[in-house]
């Protein structure tokens, strides 16, 4: 069934996971292969996915096309947000802008307290920003995807708005004025290169 294109399956027929499946994406069919279990794992071709912090150049051995779809899991703890820190999600590469295409707050999680903590986590290129997880929300982890409580959609923002190029996309703290003591998420980000 690998090689039958997604408009010529029956409506009933399930997708096995494991299975590889065409795709379009940007004028030209890809495949990607079905995850077995988990909503991301490692594919082929242009959408890949990876369990720690990507290098900027390639992604599962696969070089970051124009047009390709990517995902990366980022581990954000408190301790690396302390004190001005900033963890990156996608990093910083010459001339390479992204356009967020989903987030999720997913994996093991530690909810931020300690130290008189209360602030929010914005997810940021220091010029757009595309979600602020609320202080509220820190306490009380749970998965979430991008529109939900924890990782809201961007007031009065555009949500296709793209990257500035050569910026890494990042986690960095906002407002409030006590940093936490404890605390931990995973962070995934689905976006696109775009240039």
């Amino acid at each position: 069934m690998a090689d039958v294109k997604m408009s010529s399956l029956p409506p009933a027929s399930a997708i096995a996971g494991g299975e590889l499946v065409p795709i379009v994406q940007g004028g030209q069919t890809v495949r990607w292969t079905v995850p077995a279990d988990p909503i991301i794992e490692q594919s082929s071709d242009d959408i890949a996915f990876t369990g720690g912090a990507i290098d900027g150049v390639t992604l599962g051995g696969t070089a970051k096309t124009i047009g390709g779809v990517y995902a990366t899991q980022v581990s954000v703890g408190q301790a690396a947000l302390a004190a001005a820190g900033v963890v990156p999600l996608i990093p910083a590469v010459s001339g390479h802008q992204y356009r967020i295409r989903d987030l999720f707050v997913s994996g093991a999680v530690t909810n931020f307290s300690g130290g008189g903590g209360d602030r929010n986590i914005a997810i940021t290129d220091g010029t757009s920003t595309w979600s602020v997880l609320p202080a509220a929300s820190l306490a009380s982890l749970a998965p979430a995807r991008w529109g939900d409580t924890l990782v809201p959609w961007p007031a009065g923002a555009n949500l296709a708005q793209a990257s500035v190029a050569s910026q890494a996309v990042r986690a960095v703290y906002s407002g409030g004025s006590a940093d936490y003591t404890a605390g931990a998420l995973v962070i995934v980000v689905v976006f696109e290169r775009i240039a």
